[in-house]
């Protein structure tokens, strides 16, 4: 796992603006407090243009392009082992005690039936 530690910026000090390449529509047009910054809601496989100010300069300029979107939500399986397997040793107590009193009452159905007076 990697940490990425956070660096803030002097206030008022990095001005960020993205814009879509195909429409040319600002997405994002805002000071930036720190780094790395953290982009959300942008569409999947669009070309954006990221540019990073400190008042009249240009200090950074790239266009990027997003991927897939970001999957579904992924189930933590480890949270769920420990009741899944409850559920099944459960399952097989129960059936292993319904099928033994069914078979005792059907043996005790054949004594019976065997009994001649």
């Amino acid at each position: 796992m990697t940490l990425v530690q956070s660096y803030s910026c002097p206030a008022k000090w990095y001005f960020l603006v993205i814009r879509n390449i195909n429409t040319n529509e600002t997405v994002v047009s805002e000071l930036a407090m720190s780094f790395p910054y953290k982009l959300q809601h942008l569409l999947s496989y669009t070309s954006f243009n990221v540019t990073i100010f400190h008042e009249d300069h240009v200090l950074f300029s790239k266009n990027i392009r997003t991927l897939e979107d970001v999957p579904a939500k992924v189930l933590d399986l480890h949270s769920w082992l420990i009741p899944i397997l409850l559920f099944l040793v459960v399952s097989v107590a129960a059936f292993y005690l319904y099928t033994s009193v069914n078979t005792l009452d059907r043996a005790r159905a054949v004594d019976a039936n065997q009994i001649k007076f």
